[in-house]
Order: C-alpha cells, then structure tokens, then sequence
C-alpha cells in the first residue's frame, strides 16, 4: 500500500495501467476463498476466474465504481479490485451451488 501511494503521488496519477499488484492481489483473493471451500481446482476454473475477474474489474458495479472515483489513494487502487473479486466469488459460489 505504501509503495502504490509513493509511485502514484510520484507519476500524479491513481491507479495506473503499470500497477498490477491490485489485479494480482485480487485475482489471488479470489483463488484462496475458493480454494478455501474446495471447490474444483483445474485449468478451466482459473481461466473462468480470470474472465469473470476482469469482467467485474471493468466494469466496476457500486460500490467499485464509486470507491474509484473518490478514494484516490492505495486503499482506492486495492478495494475496487477487492470488490471485483467479491462480485466473482458471488457468482462461482452461485454456480457452484447449481451445478
């Protein structure tokens, strides 16, 4: 957090494509619930959370969108991704529980 604060007061700008450690950090928050509750653990699972990832990552449902909009800070950069990963779990859990 420190470090994604320093480079982002450093270039003057929020959340920059070069900072993946959000995307990473969220993805792996992701993979350890999921794998908390073992579920299925194969190739296709972790490209299907990939996708879905990026899918909420872009698309920044409330309160993602609102936390990237007005927290400019590290803990910004981190919880919209952090969010994104919510939304996913939601919906593997979902799946899960119908398939």
């Amino acid at each position: 957090v420190i470090f994604i604060n320093i480079y982002s007061d450093t270039i003057k700008k929020y959340d920059a494509s070069e900072i993946v450690i959000d995307e990473f950090l969220g993805v792996l928050f992701i993979i350890i619930f999921y794998d908390y509750f073992k579920f299925t653990n194969d190739l296709n699972m972790f490209i299907i959370i990939f996708i879905l990832f990026r899918f909420f990552d872009i698309l920044k449902p409330f309160p993602a969108k609102w936390i990237d909009k007005n927290i400019k800070n590290a803990w910004g950069v981190l919880l919209d991704d952090i969010f994104a990963s919510i939304y996913c779990l939601i919906i593997l859990f979902f799946l899960h529980a119908i398939l």
